[in-house]
């Protein structure tokens, strides 16, 4: 006898694509949650996914769907704060009958030692083009039972109207200069930056500063130094001037190629010797 699968029980779908499975007790949120990880359909393998029972293919996106969801992944990427992660699509089980990807989501790192698998959502994002609001396959649905399942905050990019949204029992809509702030953000997200890719491009910048980036830090540091030595090379040629001191083309050459601590033990000997070092 073949074991007992560890998924609800199915009938089978109809020949349309949006027949709805059948689940005892669907949806009977008294029941417990299915683990994150407990697909309905095959991660990577198949483009579906479940909506409330209803089953359906994932399409592939258009431009206008496209280009803003890469724009949001760039933001959210460099805004996660430590201990977190930014996923993009990835198929999470929210309810008995629900098994679909948001498109952007952050989640903390590590395992969730309660289920054994990665932990749940806390933030999800979603891009709404072509997509319907209401319906058995609408981002209302979709964000009520992310809700549901724990999800803490979904929000909503709507590009025809040039919003950023948050569902808060319904679309919310944020103002363009107010920013985003969550523990799972290093620091609060503009919301001009997800609708403007030069704004996206600032954000970025700037958040990468506050992070002490190590290679912006070493462009800073080394900018810093320029502008300390070029300093001290005005100081030189000040005081020689004042000393009337030869400025020869060799000196003057070796004042312009110095570095940074040459130029500070010539200035030192300058002014205690009152004349060029030997």
């Amino acid at each position: 006898m073949d074991p007992k699968s560890r998924l609800p029980m199915m009938t089978a779908p109809g020949a349309s694509a949006s027949t709805p499975l059948a689940f005892p007790g669907w949806p009977g949120r008294a029941e417990p949650f299915p683990r994150v990880d407990d697909h309905l359909v095959e991660p990577e393998t198949s483009r579906e996914e479940v909506v409330r029972g209803h089953r359906f293919e994932a399409m592939a996106s258009k431009p206008e769907h496209g280009d803003p969801h890469c724009q949001l992944d760039y933001l959210i990427r460099a805004h996660v704060a430590p201990g977190y992660v930014a996923s993009t699509d990835m198929l999470t089980r929210f309810a008995l009958g629900a098994d679909f990807a948001p498109d952007t989501c952050i989640r903390r790192v590590g395992t969730d030692p309660a289920t054994g698998t990665w932990y749940l959502e806390e933030l999800a994002f979603e891009v709404v083009n072509e997509q319907p609001l209401t319906g058995p396959r609408g981002i209302n649905i979709k964000s009520e039972d992310m809700l549901s399942r724990g999800v803490r905050r979904v929000f909503g990019i709507f590009v025809k109207e040039g919003q950023v949204k948050e569902w808060r029992d319904s679309w919310v809509t944020l103002p363009p200069s107010t920013r985003i702030a969550d523990p799972t953000f290093s620091s609060p997200l503009p919301v001009s930056a997800v609708l403007d890719a030069a704004e996206a491009d600032k954000a970025v910048a700037q958040v990468l500063i506050d992070k002490k980036n190590p290679v912006i830090e070493q462009v800073r540091k080394d900018e810093r130094r320029q502008g300390e030595a070029a300093g001290l090379r005005q100081a030189i040629l000040g005081a020689c001037t004042l000393l009337a001191i030869e400025l020869s083309a060799p000196r003057l050459r070796q004042i312009e190629e110095a570095e940074l601590p040459a130029l500070k033990d010539l200035y030192t000997q300058l002014m205690q010797k009152r004349a060029w070092p030997a």
